[in-house]
Formats: structure tokens, sequence, C-alpha cells
């Protein structure tokens, strides 16, 4: 009899094990819920500084963090080279902006870009306009499919540019006199 009982409690302590093991104990709400914005913010200005001192500042309306990338709106960045780069919408990856609606650039000598749609990488310095755009420079007016501006080496290229460009002649010290 004693045996007949071992067996049973056995065979008990089996189908248990099977049976707990078969069973999901998780939670099936945390499953289905994603986690889409990590952090939101309002009213905010991100500033970077190193041990040398200031190297950007971003100032923001509303933005948040989601999946390892800042989404603003209403956006303002400033460094050493752009005096202004401003959007309605960005996102930022790393180093890498994405820009949308309303993206303008000024510099400090007075140069400004506008365009709808624009990609500026702060460590390369390099402001892409992938959408038409218009450049004003110093009196100077022109305009394009795309460009590409390096803003620390100041120099634009651009396709399919059209404009309007205002040549100065130079004054020499040498008048033209006839005796």
């Amino acid at each position: 009899m004693g045996l007949k009982f071992d067996i049973a409690i056995v065979v008990m302590i089996v189908l248990t094990s099977l049976i707990t093991m078969s069973v999901d104990l998780h939670d099936q709400n945390k499953k289905n819920k994603t986690i889409s914005k990590e952090m939101i913010f309002y009213e905010t200005t991100f500033t970077e500084v190193t041990s040398k001192g200031f190297v950007d500042r971003m100032i923001t309306k509303k933005g948040w963090r989601e999946g390892g990338k800042l989404v603003l709106t209403s956006l303002d960045y400033r460094n050493d080279t752009v005096k202004r780069l401003m959007a309605d919408k960005g996102m930022t990856i790393g180093d890498m902006f994405y820009l949308d609606g309303n993206v303008s650039l000024y510099r400090y000598d007075g140069f400004r870009y506008f365009t709808e749609h624009a990609v500026y990488d702060k460590k390369s310095g390099i402001f892409e306009a992938t959408s038409p755009f218009k450049a004003y420079m110093n009196g100077n007016m022109l305009e394009g499919e795309s460009m590409r501006y390096n803003t620390y080496t100041k120099i634009l290229y651009a396709m399919i540019v059209h404009g309007e460009i205002e040549l100065k002649k130079e004054k020499s010290d040498k008048t033209n006199e006839v005796e």
C-alpha cells in the first residue's frame, strides 16, 4: 500500500509541474502596452558646454524623447558658426537635426537661408536643404532646388540655381586723367 501511495504522490507532483510550466503567468496587459514617450518637456533650453566653454544652445517650446531621439516643436538652435537655426518641427538623433516647416538659417555675417525641409549635422557643420530654398547674401538673392552649405568653411553648393547678383566695381587709386 505504501508503494501505491508513493507512486500517486510522484504522479501528482509531475502533473502539477507540467501544468505550472504550461500556464503563462505574465500579465497580458503589460505585453500589449508600448511606451511611446519616455519624457515630455515644455519651454526648455538645452545648453552644451565643455571645459573650454559654450558649445551650443537649443530652445524649444515643446518636445519629447522617444526611442533615443528628441522630437521638438518651435526649435531655435545656436552655436559659434550658426547665429540661429529655426524650424517649426524637428527631430534630433545624436548630432543630426531633421527639420521641417519654415526652416531658416542665419549666419553672423548677415547671410540668410530659407527652406521647408533640411538636415543639419552639428558635428560637421553641414546644413543641407532637401527642398527648394532661398538665400539672401549682401543684397544678392539665390533660389534653387536644393543646397548644401558648410557652416565652417562657408562654402555653398546648390542645384538648379536662379538668382540676382549685384556686382560692385572696385575703386582704383589711379585716376584716368587726360593730359
